[in-house]
């Protein structure tokens, strides 16, 4: 519910920044305001206590209906206010409930949060593109409002006292992919979608695109439950041969390659994404889990969207294509180690 609520509710952002004219720049910065936010709470609860927890799975539909609401009044005088406001409260949704796993009874639980969250991002963007073409922006508002006041009824719930003490066996170096897989998502949510707008592409078109890069993520999310398990080496190197077709994605219209790139993309996000949260999980407290996860993947999609959506509007392209290319240092340098081991 909570992921129902907030794709379609941030599917908006950039494309509402794009109808009042502003440029790729201030269309990164929103993706800034969505990112920076996740470091810091994760930071934050690097001290957090079980009311905090409870606190952090509820408040957000809340606060997220209300402002779901308000952009129906105000989205063109409050636009930057209310992103702000809703940026920062779903952090602590995300990260109340990423430290929650391994508080949950059951298996594999990085792995069904995956799921939970990757079925909703494949299909709110295209449904959110046809909503807006047909019945335009509040019409979606008042969808995403309606999914957080549903997801009051579904609220986990987690017993315990006192959250397990802080430990860290990650090998950092692991986690990297996370960052690649953020770049990509950056740029795709907050610097392509308007590209594609301002070339005249209808919102319906933007939204199925989206969800082609969204589906392929939630089948990954689903076929990697039952793939025998691989050392996490493996799975970094995977995805970051995945994530380097983000390259080609400035140099295409043709709708099957773009097709093809989207897929690739999102099958490398999805072993980032859920295998790595998955190494993170076995391998350090749950504190201390979210916030490697949280940092690179944040890190990554600030770069994306901000870094990536400046360098686009002042500089052109090609810049912009070469720094995707970062994975082949990495690949490179993981696939030596390994062969050598």
């Amino acid at each position: 519910m909570f992921a129902s609520g907030w794709f379609g509710l941030s599917f908006s952002f950039p494309l509402l920044a794009t109808s009042f004219h502003y440029g790729y720049s201030f269309t990164g910065f929103l993706g800034l305001m969505g990112s920076a936010p996740f470091p810091v709470i994760s930071f934050v609860y690097l001290r957090a206590n079980s009311t905090m927890l409870r606190y952090g799975r509820f408040i957000p539909f809340f606060i997220l209906a209300i402002l779901s609401a308000l952009f129906i009044l105000y989205s063109r005088s409050g636009f930057i206010e209310i992103i702000v406001l809703a940026d920062i409260s779903q952090g602590f949704w995300w990260i109340s409930m990423e430290i929650s796993l391994n508080l949950i009874s059951g298996k594999n639980n990085a792995e069904k949060y995956s799921v939970g969250w990757g079925i909703p991002n494949a299909i709110i963007p295209i449904v959110s593109g046809f909503i807006i073409q047909y019945l335009g922006f509040d019409a979606l508002f008042v969808v995403a409002t309606a999914f957080f006041l549903l997801g009051l009824f579904f609220i986990p719930s987690v017993q315990v006292e006192k959250l397990p003490e802080r430990y860290s066996g990650v090998k950092k170096r692991f986690v990297i992919p996370l960052m690649f897989a953020g770049i990509v998502a950056g740029f795709l949510y907050y610097v392509f979608v308007p590209i594609l707008r301002n070339e005249g592409i209808s919102y319906s078109i933007i939204g199925s695109l989206v969800s082609v890069y969204a589906v392929s993520s939630a089948a990954g999310y689903i076929i990697l439950n039952f793939i025998r398990n691989l050392k996490i080496q493996s799975y970094s190197i995977i995805s970051s041969l995945f994530l380097l077709s983000a390259f080609f994605i400035i140099y295409t219209r043709s709708p099957v390659f773009l097709v093809l790139i989207l897929v690739m993309v999102g099958i490398g996000a999805s072993i980032a994404m859920s295998k790595i949260l998955s190494y993170i999980s076995q391998t350090s407290s749950p504190r201390i889990g979210v916030f490697y996860y949280e940092t690179f993947f944040g890190i990554g999609f600030t770069i994306g969207s901000f870094a990536l959506g400046t360098l686009y509007q002042y500089t052109g392209p090609e810049y912009v294509s070469a720094l995707f290319l970062f994975p082949v240092i990495y690949i490179v340098y993981e696939a030596a180690g390994y062969l050598k081991a």
